[in-house]
């Protein structure tokens, strides 16, 4: 071979290298610039997510209030009439406020009364037998700072995540002593999920934290997820 077609040969070889190199430069700065993007959107989603969680609260505490601090609870909760559960407790109503169950919890720590409902099936159901362990005078559920203190959050029950309030049971004046606890509870379902998922505009998919069927990338997420990192993203760009 001669020096020239040597010359042009180590030439090409150097001009073919450096345009490998910079389509792989480029490749790794768009990589990373949509990555960065793309973790930048999920963290707005999940701020989203967040303050729709603290809506549906805010919503679920505001129904509960209404049965909670009301002068007919406040009576029944002590001589249990049967006029109250006929004219509250009944299907229609946990329909209607979107509600799986309601638990009403003398101060002493007795049930006095409980309803359960399948929104999707629209039929009573039994109250779920987990949901006894969480009723005990120890429970938080249970536990009021002052009169107008509730506790609110979501439970992990076998049968499902729950969306909850629990609020003490006072006149319609708001005057105490409080004679016990109202519960409201919403399980957060697929279906509930789907709603939440219409509302975002977004597709969403929840999982339950002791699921021991997880995807692979649920279970890195809950690896990573601790109380000083509540929220965790993976983006898709790097798999």
């Amino acid at each position: 071979m001669s020096l020239r077609r040597k010359t042009l040969l180590a030439i090409g070889l150097l001009l073919a290298t450096v345009v490998i190199v910079a389509f792989l430069i480029q490749q790794w700065i768009l990589t990373n610039h949509f990555a960065r993007l793309e973790e930048k959107e999920m963290h707005v989603h999940l701020t989203r997510i967040h303050k729709t969680l603290a809506m549906e609260l805010k919503q679920l505490e505001s129904i509960c209030a209404d049965w909670a601090r009301w002068d007919d609870t406040y009576e029944f909760i002590e001589n249990a009439n049967n006029a109250y559960i006929q004219s509250n407790l009944t299907d229609s109503a946990l329909e209607n406020l979107r509600l799986n169950l309601i638990v009403l919890v003398h101060s002493s720590g007795r049930v006095v009364a409980s309803k359960a409902y399948d929104l999707q099936y629209r039929r009573a159901i039994p109250l779920p037998t987990s949901l006894s362990s969480h009723l005990t005078p120890s429970s938080i559920l249970l536990q009021h700072r002052d009169l107008m203190s509730g506790t609110s959050g979501i439970l992990a029950l076998p049968e499902g995540s729950l969306l909850f309030v629990a609020l003490p049971i006072l006149t319609s004046q708001d005057q105490g002593p409080s004679r016990g606890t109202l519960i409201f509870g919403r399980f957060l379902d697929a279906n509930e999920i789907a709603r939440w998922g219409e509302i975002l505009q977004l597709s969403l998919i929840a999982r339950a934290w002791h699921d021991t069927h997880l995807p692979a990338d649920f279970q890195v997420a809950r690896a990573a997820l601790t109380v000083s990192a509540p929220s965790y993203t993976l983006s898709l760009i790097h798999i």
